[in-house]
């Protein structure tokens, strides 16, 4: 049996603010390196608080998190950024993309941070490839605010595939995007867990992109269907 990519053991994090308080009581996870989960659950049920739980944004408070071999409550936050930087990649729901980058250097961001990483020819090759399978390569001299809402989003996905993760997190991938174009999306996701061995995690509202995904994670009931 292969080592998990993704272990997740009765944890469990709460987030307050002044107003109001969450607590997410996470499921049990065990996701091996080539698979994938969808997680889905109504607004406000913890889709994107098990995204950050999962790659260390955010820490639990009971439980325990194991990810590509590294227990993370063991990790202190510059290791955490910096095996994070290297080794996970994540799809944010706002999308995250620096305002004053182009969308070529906000693909290419995750290289420029990450310590003893490269970003050089071959590096630019990879994100020009994800941008011509995603359609937005020729929107990468322009700057966020010159692209729509999903350029966004596939170039969020874009920076997210580029170090070439063992683990893909994925907040509503799909959201912004047309069926042909959330297809695209798919199928590149499809591509790096079988032939590169990346464990996915996707959140979604939407079943039809749940179903595609693999098992499925309803975080309202805490079951596999």
């Amino acid at each position: 049996m292969s080592e998990s990519a993704l272990r997740i053991t009765g944890a469990a994090v709460r987030l307050a603010t002044d107003e109001d308080a969450f607590e997410l009581h996470a499921p049990d996870i065990d996701l091996e390196p080539g698979n994938a989960l969808a997680c889905v659950g109504p607004s406000g049920s913890g889709k994107t608080t098990l995204v950050r739980l999962a790659c260390g944004l955010l820490r639990a408070d009971r439980g325990a998190v194991h990810a590509l071999g590294h227990d993370l409550a063991s990790l202190d936050d510059a290791r955490l950024r910096a095996w994070r930087l290297t080794n996970v990649g994540l799809v944010f729901q706002d999308f995250a993309l620096l305002a004053h980058l182009s969308a070529l250097e906000n693909i290419l961001l995750p290289l420029v941070l990450a310590p003893n990483s490269a970003s050089g020819t071959e590096e630019r090759e990879r994100a020009h490839e994800l941008a011509r399978a995603l359609e937005v390569d020729h929107t990468l001299r322009r700057r966020p605010a010159r692209l729509s809402h999903g350029e966004r989003q596939r170039i969020a996905i874009c920076r997210a595939l580029v170090t070439r993760p063992g683990m893909l997190l994925c907040d509503e991938p799909t959201a912004s995007l047309d069926e042909r174009r959330a297809d695209l999306v798919l199928s590149l996701i499809d591509r790096e867990r079988e032939e590169r061995g990346a464990a996915v995690l996707i959140t979604t509202h939407d079943r039809v992109v749940a179903s595609r995904t693999g098992p499925v994670l309803d975080l309202a009931q805490g079951a596999l269907s």
